[in-house]
């Protein structure tokens, strides 16, 4: 290994960028940038394909100057021309067929694995497209699930975000590593002390679901859960966090008692609203994504009632950090929150089960972890 190792962070999608030198990039991946290269032995640079001025970075894009941001930035129209600019020593790239060219570059790879390809057939296949267009989604996942499966096996190494990536691709990779990939530090997880947070404060149990409003987050199941618990008298709130293409649908299947409010600034904003506004985090997701609101809701003392994917069933199965119910079971749903109104003491016990989990895997923990598998894999070339 080079004395001065260089580690080249491959972004997903493209980067959106301008012929003046801005930039627009979301303060995460900034994050996420200076945390690898605050523990990499080594120089740490980010590649990206050109996505032009138009490129969608998701929530939280900013604009900014590429000379202003605390590391290197390599863009090129092709992704194996950026990283022959970049010269890295070992590269982590994201584990989809669009980054292929990472292995044609002559240094060993590791891929960041998160959604499996039968869960990405989720979103699609939950809109009840017509029988051809079905069959063609299904065939789809089955040419998708197979390039996955080679690339697990030619790359280096995988690190896996989360339960469902690690139990669909593991076993095809020479060195695996499981991780939680998540915002919350050990002091945020820290200071979400349960002895002062004061439970169902009026009476009323408090949930809420924060992410975005697509298909595969479920947020249509959260209102109907608040339509079932008014059907059968529960005393309860419900508050939606987010936005994104099904916030008109929802608002229109909403009733006036659901409360919407606009995405939060994490560190600011979030972390204080769900620690003192919150008692129950609900997250129906209909799809096994390795959702860090899971992690950050549980570790500030916030149990999570979902569906029973791979994702929420492992958490809640090994570390008892919320429920999982049935997929698509609403009533099951409403009947975890009736036990929960008459157990104050349950729902205080699975947010303790949950800190105690983040404590051990907070946000500096598992970059550590992440950081020690790649400076391995590089040792060992």
């Amino acid at each position: 290994m080079a004395q001065t190792p260089r580690l080249a962070v491959v972004i997903p999608g493209g980067q959106p960028n301008t012929s003046d030198g801005r930039v627009k990039i979301a303060r995460k991946t900034v994050t996420g940038m200076v945390a690898y290269q605050e523990r990499w032995p080594g120089e740490v640079v980010m590649v990206g394909r050109d996505a032009g001025e138009d490129g969608n970075v998701g929530l939280g894009g900013e604009w900014v100057r590429a000379e202003d941001l605390p590391f290197r930035l390599h863009v090129a129209g092709d992704l194996g021309e950026a990283l022959a600019s970049a010269r890295p020593d070992i590269v982590l790239a994201p584990h989809h067929p669009d980054f292929r060219a990472v292995f044609d570059a002559s240094v060993p790879a590791a891929l960041t694995s998160e959604i499996p390809a039968r869960d990405a057939a989720i979103p699609p296949l939950e809109e009840r497209p017509a029988p051809v267009a079905r069959a063609r989604i299904v065939a789809g996942a089955v040419r998708y699930e197979g390039q996955l499966r080679r690339m697990a096996k030619r790359a280096a190494g995988l690190q896996c975000n989360g339960w469902s990536a690690w139990e669909a691709y593991s076993r095809f990779s020479p060195d695996p590593l499981l991780f939680y990939d998540t915002r919350l530090t050990r002091a945020q997880v820290d200071e979400a002390s349960l002895d002062d947070r004061e439970l169902l404060p009026d009476g009323r149990l408090r949930i809420a679901f924060s992410g975005r409003f697509v298909t595969g987050k479920g947020p249509i199941y959260a209102v109907r859960l608040h339509d079932e618990l008014r059907a059968r008298g529960v005393a309860h709130t419900m508050t939606l966090v987010g936005g994104g293409p099904l916030e008109s649908v929802l608002r229109v299947a909403a009733d006036g008692d659901v409360q919407f409010l606009a995405p939060m600034d994490f560190d600011t904003e979030w972390v204080r609203w769900a620690r003192e506004s919150v008692d129950v985090m609900v997250l129906p997701h209909i799809q096994g994504d390795p959702s860090g609101t899971y992690l950050e809701s549980g570790g500030l003392g916030v149990p999570v009632l979902g569906f029973d994917n791979t994702a929420l069933r492992n958490l809640v199965s090994r570390f008892d950090l919320g429920w999982a119910v049935p997929l698509r079971n609403v009533q099951a749903l409403a009947d975890i929150v009736q036990r929960l109104v008459a157990d104050r003491g349950l729902l205080a016990d699975r947010g303790e089960r949950g800190r105690r989990f983040m404590q051990e895997h907070h946000f500096d923990a598992e970059f550590d972890r992440r950081i020690e598998h790649l400076v391995r894999i590089l040792a060992s070339r």
